[in-house]
């Protein structure tokens, strides 16, 4: 074998070598350095899965409980009456019967709202319902509001009799037989039946006659609030002693 050929066969080796140990030296120092790389993130990663894993999520179900707690439950009442949208609206606890009447789209026109207290708190399954002011409401609140000291001319024959005048809502009107031995019908009971109730004089009696001939039977005890000069505080004097069950 020629020199020129034995050189380049040495060249060629003495290349094939170098190559070789580079090879090595990058392939196993890589693999070293990517294997410290790879502690530290999970050395990280692990203090950061102890940390989050179990403080954040006691937290949060802490803070999701609390708020459950604190939150007001919710009620469905229904709003009948001089209401532009009656029917069954959901309220939270706490709201009034002013936010009832809100949820309803508001007060009619013709709505009485001084017949109500729209400062009560409204319960659960509750049903109220907001009068209508009317030509005989105001009538009867005329009478009511008679001074007894007027002349007797200025008052129509049916009113002169009367044992006491005063203002609606005020105090209780005087009552000729005292409370009744059952329940009265407000659907079906006379001047004199309804006279035998608290609070129920000869003017608020004719006043219911007149409501249900002109409105039709009464379909609840507390609609009895629609009648002029009977506010929820007559009608919690009324509970137990009335009723409109059996009506036709």
């Amino acid at each position: 074998m020629s020199t020129p050929r034995k050189i380049a066969i040495a060249v060629l080796f003495a290349l094939s070598v170098a190559l070789a140990a580079a090879f090595l030296l990058v392939y196993f120092g890589g693999d070293d350095t990517q294997a410290v790389e790879l502690t530290a993130p999970d050395s990280g990663a692990g203090e950061g899965a102890e940390s989050g894993s179990v403080g954040n999520p006691v937290e949060g179900t802490a803070f999701q409980e609390d708020s459950l707690e604190d939150s007001a439950p919710e009620l469905r009442v229904y709003v009948a009456g001089a209401v532009r949208q009656p029917g069954v609206y959901p309220l939270t606890g706490g709201d009034r019967l002013v936010d009832a009447v809100e949820a309803a789209g508001g007060a009619a026109d013709d709505a009485d709202l001084e017949a109500v207290n729209l400062a009560v708190r409204v319960e659960d399954e509750g049903y109220y319902y907001i009068p209508a002011k009317s030509a005989q409401s105001t009538a009867d609140a005329d009478l009511e509001t008679a001074d007894d000291v007027s002349p007797a001319p200025q008052f129509p024959d049916v009113a002169t009799n009367r044992p006491t005048i005063e203002l609606p809502d005020e105090r209780e009107e005087t009552v000729g037989d005292g409370e009744p031995d059952g329940p009265v019908n407000l659907n079906t009971a006379t001047q004199s039946e309804l006279e035998t109730l608290p609070s129920i004089g000869p003017a608020r009696a004719r006043a219911i006659i007149a409501h249900r001939e002109e409105n039709g039977p009464f379909a609840a005890v507390e609609e009895i609030t629609a009648v002029s000069g009977i506010g929820q505080g007559i009608l919690d004097n009324l509970q137990g002693l009335v009723t409109v069950e059996g009506s036709p």
